[in-house]
């Protein structure tokens, strides 16, 4: 019997690759994603980075984690050597901007110095224009790089992540595919997503356990306001929505967002 209960234990241990890492562009469903790897996959993911702009060695020793970490040949790199696969997330950039300005203002202005006092909408439009913003105080959350200093605008922003789209070692997931129902998605969009995520990372998930994730990995978390998608038609006024437009307006179609300027 001992024998019997020992064999269905083994078996039932989730098998999956050693090294995961989770790249996620900040506030566009990072803990979203980890709830559901975690769920996957039965391993912890934490960041731990004293810089979450780059990869750090203690990041790659943990061998889970989440990082922020821009795009870069190093980057890329230190998950190469360290045969790492990675799942990257993204969001429209227009929710992007809502997300942050309200994480922010809501209980965080502490950590970015140049938001201290501000309203949420004078938040979005100072992140829109100068994404320089984030440089918080010395090893303060992370957010501590020089290299900051040197991002302009949101579009900028963007683009130092969207490179990890085509790396071959990357599967990129968007938040709008995996929120599901709950956040303005669809249910069944998130399943085929899920099976996805499962398809890269080699894993072996039976059907009613991507069921059961589905209903688990929406909301309930620090960081958690209210996961929809669509909420900048209500946060933007009509003077940032043309801001947005012209700086970031080429991302949202290039990402297949909008078909056009027409919004």
């Amino acid at each position: 019997m001992k024998k019997i209960i020992l064999i269905l234990l083994v078996l039932s241990i989730k098998i999956c690759p050693q090294n995961i890492a989770i790249i996620a562009i900040p506030k566009c469903g990072t803990n979203l994603l980890k709830r559901c790897l975690q769920e996957l996959t039965g391993l912890p993911f934490i960041g731990g980075a004293s810089d979450w702009i780059m990869i750090d060695d203690k990041q790659i020793a943990q061998g889970n984690f989440i990082s922020h970490a821009i795009y870069t040949k190093e980057n890329l790199k230190k998950l190469e050597d360290n045969k790492f696969k990675v799942i990257f997330i993204y969001r429209d950039p227009r929710d992007q901007i809502v997300s942050n300005a309200h994480f922010i203002v809501d209980g965080h202005s502490g950590v970015w110095p140049r938001f201290k006092n501000l309203n949420v909408v004078s938040a979005m439009n100072l992140w829109v224009t100068d994404t320089s913003s984030y440089l918080g105080p010395h090893k303060v959350n992370g957010w501590w790089n020089p290299a900051i200093k040197n991002f302009g605008d949101l579009n900028d922003f963007y683009q130092k992540y969207l490179p990890w789209i085509n790396c071959n070692l990357v599967y990129s997931t968007t938040f709008e595919k995996l929120v599901g129902k709950k956040g303005g998605g669809s249910d069944e969009e998130q399943f085929i997503e899920i099976e996805k995520i499962i398809q890269h990372l080699n894993l072996d998930v039976p059907e009613d356990q991507i069921q059961d994730i589905t209903k688990k990995i929406f909301g309930n978390t620090y960081t958690f306001r209210t996961g929809q998608i669509g909420s900048w038609k209500k946060a933007f006024n009509n003077k940032l929505k043309e801001k947005v437009k012209k700086i970031v307006g080429d991302i949202v179609i290039s990402l297949n967002y909008e078909e056009n300027y027409d919004w």
